[in-house]
């Protein structure tokens, strides 16, 4: 029976752990930027470009805001060009987003190393305009040698072919994790860079955070409907519709799917392999107890106890042993998992001593991985003993109903 306790905790607290390892894994790579859910043009998603662009009316998203499920969605407008100061430059990514809105979606705002976050557009006044604000991404910003309190220079090409630019005033350095984000990553305000981009009023892509990231593709389907609602209609037939998508994480990063769908089929190997352990250990136990008893069945069947009556002792005593085992092991695994979904389980001993935790596709992700105790994880360890103990016993209660009895009670055999 302590094996078969050992053999179940070990599973419970496994699965637990690839849950909360996995959850990890897609909430890093989804929270800092991308959002669980994303929505951009058809046409952007094909080629990136200034003017691949796509417009949100306010009914559009408050109806988004308003579904089961939603916590906030924050639409993005994003350009490439130039920054820099008198003595170097870079290429860098840069994003305009609604500060407030961004820090309700994306965990980017709480990523700051110096300086503060972005703070909402102030009313300009006619007497003298506030300087625009920027975030930069720490591997950006010690490449060009800027840091809090210092300017920075702006160029690129907008969207009626004019060369925007602008004079920013760094107010943070951010590290988020994010490869991409922190090595040329530029944030400002969104209706700063969208008035100097000539992107007045349209976005590039919209991150929608949601709280439970299981349900992304059915709430994906749901704003695609609202997405699909006839627009502002156009007598022009030059003009052709934009065609917006939403799309879940597992869309946006194939690649995080792929590794998820891989986990739950190793999941089933591992279960399999350890209940092969498992069951070949009772099969041993339960063959050796029905060898050593022989004789006592022996005497069982001569006082006159029915041959199936014995069958099913013998098969039901393997089967209770199985349950109680299973009943211990969940008790142990599932206390273990809590306590490591309470206080987290910490894996920084096998990360790299360089980082503050694990790399994997450019995101980084904390070396503590707090688990997530489901309903399959406490119950298909204690489900799936009940057949494999049934099983393991069926062979020893054949052989012990099959009992010749003058043989057994003289030891002859």
């Amino acid at each position: 029976m302590a094996g078969i306790a050992v053999g179940v905790a070990m599973l419970s607290w496994t699965l637990a752990y690839f849950n909360g390892f996995i959850g990890e894994l897609v909430k890093s790579a989804t929270s800092i930027s991308l959002g669980q859910i994303q929505i951009s043009s058809k046409a952007h998603i094909d080629a990136p470009s200034i003017n691949n662009t796509f417009t949100l009316s306010q009914v559009e998203l408050e109806e988004i805001r308003s579904l089961d499920g939603v916590v906030e969605i924050s639409p993005r407008v994003k350009v490439y060009g130039l920054v820099g100061n008198e003595e170097r430059s870079a290429v860098a990514q840069i994003i305009g987003v609604d500060p407030e809105r961004d820090s309700a979606t994306t965990t980017v705002s709480q990523s700051i190393k110096d300086g503060q976050w972005l703070k909402p557009v102030a009313a300009k006044t006619d007497e003298k305009p506030s300087q625009p604000h920027a975030v930069v991404g720490h591997h950006l910003a010690r490449q060009i040698g800027v840091s809090v309190g210092d300017e920075l220079v702006l160029f690129f090409e907008a969207a009626d072919g004019a060369l925007g630019n602008e004079l920013l005033k760094v107010t943070g350095i951010l590290k988020s994790g994010n490869t991409a984000i922190d090595r040329t990553g530029v944030f400002m305000n969104r209706e700063t860079l969208q008035e100097i981009a000539a992107l007045e009023g349209q976005f590039h892509v919209a991150p929608i955070k949601i709280k439970d990231v299981s349900r992304a593709e059915r709430i994906a389907k749901q704003i695609s409907d609202i997405l699909k609602k006839p627009q502002i209609e156009t007598k022009d037939p030059n003009v052709i519709p934009t065609v917006r998508l939403a799309r879940s994480w597992g869309e946006i990063i194939p690649q995080i799917k792929q590794l998820v769908e891989v986990s739950d089929g190793a999941n089933y190997i591992y279960l399999i392999f350890v209940y092969f352990i498992i069951a070949f250990g009772l099969f041993n136990a339960a063959r050796m107890s029905a060898l050593e008893r022989k004789r006592e069945f022996a005497m069982m069947l001569a006082i006159g106890v029915p041959r199936s009556k014995l069958f099913w002792t013998v098969l039901l005593e393997t089967v209770v042993i199985s349950i109680l085992g299973a009943v211990v092991g969940t008790l142990m695994g599932s206390a273990l998992a809590w306590y490591h979904q309470t206080y987290g389980f910490d894996m920084s001993s096998f990360a790299d001593s360089s980082s503050d935790g694990f790399n994997y596709m450019g995101v980084s992700f904390s070396s503590i991985v707090y688990f997530i105790v489901t309903p399959s994880s406490v119950f298909v360890p204690f489900i799936a003993i009940l057949p494999v103990g049934f099983i393991c016993g069926l062979w020893p209660a054949i052989q012990s109903a099959r009992t010749v009895i003058l043989k057994s009670i003289s030891n002859r055999n």
